[in-house]
């Protein structure tokens, strides 16, 4: 259901609307979707390209860009894409794309934007749908056209109106392709579902790695081995742009590091009770499930190690770490004392720690 008011007058349909035709190239498909779409914010989906040919899009050329959002106001989106190079087109315009220009009021979009001029998704318009109920946006369609903007991100109307222009002499298609959908309107959200993308040469991987360490609201602690306050359930969250991972396909582990050198992983919790006493620092570590466990290489390494690692430009595993960590000061545990005292009938013994003892049954 639309939350809004609404603001315009439903707009005849052009066609009868049809799911969008994906070619026949094998695609690359989107490895970290759904990507939540908030109000009022800039979200993107990646991918990671390998294409099957020449790195050169003149070569192998991007033939289309297909993406599926459902959304409950298509008027508040306008969609780009942007290349390994830096070129940024418009893929998804209508007629005001800076905030505030909230346009069509139907819901969800589904379509392939396929080289050529022939089929404009609209040509510097308001969106017309020509899906059926429930989806306003479907099809195959060509780059939008008329002189459409985008003040938000400054990406460009397609040379020629064409997705050809990203096929220049030149261009690399390996790389990080980047999605990026603007939400200028208050009130309605929805979600990036799936996107993707289809050379000439087909690809040999598209995968990217969604890992996401989020921010730990955790204060330092401190306590004695045993005690209630160490056994942790700390919960990352994930303040916009970030997203967390797909926690079927992404695991969560806490790296344990003392004086700089990790000396741990630990699951759950943490429950640091089960660590010697010490000094600790403690950092959340998120990482691909399929990869296994390659993070215990870095035991005994110092913590820099695994940062560097992470952030290089082929990292050994798709991990991701928190953007933030505490500390934890623990103590020997506290042993037992046990106090001998003589107490006559209806009489009451108060222990050094406030407990009270008197005769069972007085």
């Amino acid at each position: 259901m639309n939350s809004r008011i609404l603001r315009f007058v439903l707009f005849p349909v052009l066609m009868a609307g049809t799911l969008p035709t994906s070619l026949t190239a094998q695609p690359c498909e989107c490895t970290n979707c759904p990507v939540p779409i908030q109000d009022n914010g800039t979200f993107q989906g990646l991918l990671d390209v390998t294409v099957d040919g020449p790195n050169n899009l003149a070569l192998c050329p991007l033939q289309q860009v297909c993406f599926e959002i459902t959304h409950t106001w298509v008027g508040d989106l306008c969609v780009t894409l942007t290349s390994p190079s830096g070129l940024n087109y418009l893929v998804m315009a209508d007629v005001n794309n800076n905030s505030g220009g909230c346009g069509n009021s139907n819901d969800n979009i589904n379509v392939c934007i396929d080289i050529g001029t022939g089929n404009p998704l609209t040509n510097n318009t308001e969106y017309v749908c020509n899906g059926p109920p429930g989806t306003c946006l479907v099809g195959n369609w060509t780059m939008p056209c008329g002189g459409v903007t985008d003040p938000i991100t400054n990406a460009q109307q397609a040379p020629g109106c064409n997705l050809n222009a990203f096929n220049l002499p030149g261009q690399p298609a390996n790389g990080t392709w980047t999605l990026t959908v603007n939400d200028i309107c208050s009130q309605d959200i929805g979600f990036l579902q799936n996107w993707s993308l289809t050379f000439a040469c087909g690809v040999d991987d598209c995968f990217t790695c969604a890992a996401e360490g989020g921010t730990l609201n955790q204060p330092n602690v401190m306590g004695c081995i045993g005690s209630p306050s160490l056994n942790l359930n700390v919960i990352p969250t994930y303040p916009p742009p970030a997203v967390q991972a797909p926690p079927g396909l992404y695991g969560y582990v806490w790296v344990i590091t003392t004086n700089g050198i990790i000396t741990s992983f630990v699951s759950g919790g943490p429950n640091l009770n089960n660590l010697p006493p010490g000094n600790y620092t403690i950092c959340g570590l998120s990482y691909y499930l399929a990869d296994g466990t390659p993070y215990l290489s870095f035991l005994g390494q110092p913590y820099t190690n695994l940062v560097n690692a992470l952030n290089a430009a082929s990292p050994p595993f798709c991990g991701d770490l928190s953007t933030n960590c505490f500390t934890a000061k623990t103590g020997p545990p506290i042993l037992p004392v046990t106090t001998t005292m003589a107490i006559c009938y209806g009489d009451c013994f108060t222990t050094p720690l406030g407990t009270q003892c008197c005769i069972p049954g007085v």
